[in-house]
């Protein structure tokens, strides 16, 4: 058996053919390594003795797709908006893309930044008039091929409305319950002074790498948190985002830095948020009963502020509740107390889902003052 491998597969075919022997199955598969049309394997194996006239099975390199370069990029843009080229989905399986190149073709020249990464980014110039900006990607694999794409970007001018810079709203935001994306809801109620809590503001106008801060009712700042931009930063209202923690007076955000047309801004929210330093929850917070069934609880409560009574309420219009429960309870400061608490599902009510809501406070202290409800339910389902 002569030894094919290597060879084309035309040369391969007149080998077998000269040692009396036949051409097989040809399977072409790609290959990294070896040129396209040509024998990777064989079978029967090379040296292997066989009889005149069996078949040789091969394998052989097919042609592979080669590189290919693809721009994401907005096609439409105002002067000054930073503007993200997108190369991160040129592909070129099996191999790999290893090298970038960024260029400009045509329009008024600008600053491209990381021009050899996957991604790069550049200020979209001032213009008088619907301007062109066109880009040129050029990608390599690791087999050398390389494959090129451009991208047209038509900027637009920027007025001075669009250029001022104004803060338009801040959100604190809280995980999805069991989500395993991480997803995020906007908060209920107010935040917990000292807890952490992811937040999410917009902007609008040129802005460049603004510096946020939290600060009190009268300018002082509380905090310098580190917030980076999400979403695309060529469309306006402009994101940012990351997490931050709570301090335990009023608060709002605050920004400041340069415009891409370099003039200093300093922007704040007006609204202020209020902290708690308390945290009250009945768990569970909705228990399904038989009518006369009876469930255990607790209310938990936390005190964030200087050691204090607080004060029980209960808004029980179905009497659900058992004679006794506590109405107050001392608490350190930085601790928790629990209450524990006997429900009972009334043998006749009008209320669809009968509820009891708890309300805790400490006289006197408006950041001490929280409300938690638990909702009774039927057994069978609402």
């Amino acid at each position: 058996m002569p030894n094919v491998v290597g060879l084309t597969l035309a040369d391969a075919t007149t080998a077998i053919t000269a040692a009396g022997l036949v051409l097989g199955t040809v399977k072409m598969v790609r290959s990294d390594t070896v040129p396209s049309g040509s024998v990777i394997s064989q079978s029967p194996a090379a040296g292997t003795s066989v009889a005149r006239g069996s078949a040789v099975n091969l394998t052989v390199s097919r042609h592979r797709r080669g590189a290919s370069a693809v721009i994401i990029a907005p096609a439409a843009v105002v002067a000054y908006s930073t503007v993200i080229l997108d190369g991160t989905t040129s592909v070129d399986p099996p191999a790999t893309i290893q090298s970038y190149v960024w260029a400009q073709q045509a329009g008024p020249k600008v600053t491209l930044a990381t021009p050899n990464a996957a991604q790069a980014s550049f200020t979209a110039p001032q213009v008088t008039t619907v301007t062109s900006l066109t880009f040129n990607l050029t990608v390599t694999d690791s087999l050398g091929a390389t494959s090129s794409a451009t991208a047209t970007i038509k900027v637009s001018p920027a007025s001075t409305a669009q250029l001022a810079v104004t803060f338009v709203a801040a959100r604190l935001l809280v995980p999805v319950p069991a989500n395993p994306r991480t997803d995020y809801t906007l908060a209920d109620g107010p935040p917990l002074a000292g807890s952490t809590s992811e937040v999410q503001v917009t902007l609008t106008g040129a802005v460049q790498s603004p510096v946020f801060t939290l600060v009190d009712v009268n300018g002082n700042v509380l905090s310098t948190p580190s917030l980076t931009s999400v979403g695309t930063p060529s469309i306006q209202p402009l994101t940012f985002a990351g997490s931050i923690t709570i301090p335990t007076v009023p608060f709002t955000f605050a920004a400041s830095g340069t415009t891409a047309d370099g003039q200093a801004y300093s922007v704040q929210l007006p609204s202020l948020f209020a902290p708690m330093n308390m945290s009250i929850s009945l768990s569970p917070s909705v228990l399904w009963l038989a009518p006369a069934a009876t469930a255990n609880g607790q209310l938990t409560i936390y005190n964030g502020g200087a050691a204090a009574t607080f004060a029980i309420h209960y808004n029980d219009p179905s009497h659900l509740l058992s004679a006794g429960t506590a109405t107050s309870v001392q608490i350190a400061s930085g601790s928790s107390a629990t209450v524990p608490i006997t429900v009972t599902y009334p043998t006749t009510t009008a209320a669809i889902g009968p509820t009891v809501t708890a309300t805790a406070s400490v006289a006197g202290d408006a950041t001490r003052t929280g409300t938690a409800t638990l909702t009774l339910w039927q057994s069978g389902g609402p």
